[in-house]
């Protein structure tokens, strides 16, 4: 039987909530301020909590954050009312676990029928959790014959890879030890005390798992052992483009992944949110990955970069940098995977073009026309590929045609304004608007270390004078991930 915490200070209206939930079979708990509220919190366990917005005594901002540090989950159900919510307030709200808004005076029915499909999302959301806590099962032999490591030594041992990346290994010549990550203990899962037999029924085992869990299990491999995984899937993924028409590109295919490979790694990690970059850079290595599969498309890639050196490197750093800001921002797997395929065709235009992708000058009338046209220029390429057959995400054109609009509406080819919505349909895609961003930190990145030195701090104050031209979230997210507000430097260096 549900159990409900209902919060008002006025007690006519709390009564009367009481009576209708008790009517429909609930277990109702009363509360008539925020603090008494919290307290409450602390002895029981609600599985959901009905309150006025306006609570005497404590904020409800404050009494969500009470919540969170009683034995009330800090997913629990929330459903607040109120006569009128303030766009700012319902934005901060609605990052303590699933709060949702009704506005007074409450509607029996409406209130009834939001009731019974929150509790219901609430208990098949449970419901999934334990089975996902069920999924994580291996032989009872295979783990005792795991080598373990405490879970602690995670932050100075180990990496964590991207799971897909699991799928791409040959078991039968790894030469390095798979970690998964348990309540307590790393268990190293796969490897050389394994036969390969064994390591790829494990394989299989793994991929089982992730799958029902959804990519929730945590996988690991020394940090000594990270240029091993990286070699060990470059080689079988190289090896795995079997398509004629490739095999004179594989080198050019092999310098990409190679870009990819390094590119994280050449940061500093005490100026920079590592974890969002590496995370960026195995999502941006799967996605090559899958990319490599299609020739056609492999071609366009290997076209573009054989028009200027750089585009390797520049391309590398726009994929990551951009990913990471996603991932910051809180966007999920599927959308970050459009995003880094985005990524690495956002500048095609500069190759059918002929554009060099750094003019260490002025550039003249002409060129300055000529280079305002390669989002155009790009996006009727793709199409063409698209008649042959080739399907892309709508992302992936909506980041062509826009990476080099402006926030204040001053880019080019549309001069679009704002953020993209059914309120602003002119507006730029959230993705563009990050590509648009790390497209800018990337070529400062170039231009500084051709020049030398390169000073974080210079290039994130130079992107920071441009506000208005960027989106807001976008640079708050940039900040974030690539500036600490100490003076440093990024020890990221051509490869």
């Amino acid at each position: 039987m549900p159990q409900i915490l209902v919060i008002e200070d006025d007690k006519e209206q709390r009564v009367a909530l009481i009576d209708l939930f008790t009517k429909l079979g609930h277990v109702t708990t009363e509360a008539w301020d925020g603090s008494n509220a919290a307290h409450k919190a602390d002895q029981f366990t609600f599985d959901m909590i009905v309150a006025n917005l306006e609570l005497t005594k404590i904020t409800m901002m404050h009494f969500l954050k009470a919540l969170r540090l009683g034995k009330t989950n800090r997913l629990t159900p929330v459903i607040l009312y109120h006569k009128s919510f303030d766009e700012e307030v319902v934005s901060s709200l609605s990052r303590f676990g699933r709060v949702q808004f009704i506005t007074s005076p409450i509607v029996e029915a409406v209130l009834t029928e939001k009731v019974a499909l929150t509790i219901k999302a609430a208990v098949a959301a449970s419901q999934e959790h334990a089975n996902k806590k069920k999924a994580y099962t291996f032989s009872k032999t295979s783990l005792e014959q795991c080598a373990k490591s405490p879970v602690e030594a995670v932050e100075a041992e180990f990496f964590r890879f991207y799971p897909a990346m699991l799928q791409q290994m040959d078991a039968a010549t790894v030469d390095f030890g798979i970690w998964l990550k348990g309540s307590k203990d790393l268990l190293e899962y796969v490897g050389t005390r394994f036969t390969p037999e064994q390591n790829k029924k494990h394989i299989e085992d793994i991929v089982g798992v992730l799958q029902r869990m959804k990519g929730a299990l945590e996988l690991y491999v020394r940090k000594a052992d990270k240029q091993k995984l990286y070699d060990h899937v470059q080689r079988l993924r190289i090896s795995r483009l079997a398509d004629k028409n490739l095999r004179d590109s594989q080198r050019e295919v092999s310098d990409i992944f190679h870009k990819l490979t390094m590119c994280a790694s050449h940061f500093s990690s005490g100026d920079v949110d590592m974890e969002m970059v590496t995370g960026a850079e195995q999502l941006a290595m799967f996605t090559l990955q899958k990319l490599s599969e299609k020739g056609d498309l492999i071609s366009v890639l290997i076209d573009l970069f054989k028009k200027d050196p750089q585009m390797y490197d520049f391309v590398a750093l726009v994929t990551i940098t951009a990913v990471a800001l996603g991932r910051k921002m809180g966007l999920q797997d599927v959308v970050l995977k459009k995003l880094s395929l985005a990524c690495f065709f956002h500048d095609v235009g500069m190759a059918l073009l002929n554009m060099p992708l750094i003019v260490d000058r002025q550039m003249t009338a002409e060129e300055h026309a000529l280079y305002r046209d390669h989002p155009s220029a790009g996006t009727d390429q793709m199409n063409l590929l698209e008649a042959k057959g080739l399907t892309f995400p709508e992302e992936v054109y909506m980041v062509m045609m826009q990476h080099h609009e402006k926030f204040n509406g001053n880019g080019f080819p549309n001069q679009r304004k704002g953020r993209l919505s059914r309120e602003n349909p002119t507006g730029i895609h959230l993705l563009a608007s990050i590509v648009a961003v790390a497209d800018r930190f990337a070529l400062y990145l170039l231009n500084e270390s051709n020049a030398g030195a390169i000073e974080q701090n210079r290039i994130v104050n130079a992107i920071f004078r441009l506000t208005g031209e960027y989106d807001p979230a976008v640079l708050k997210a940039f900040k974030e991930v690539f500036a600490t507000g100490r003076d440093s430097t990024v020890s990221w260096e051509p490869t």
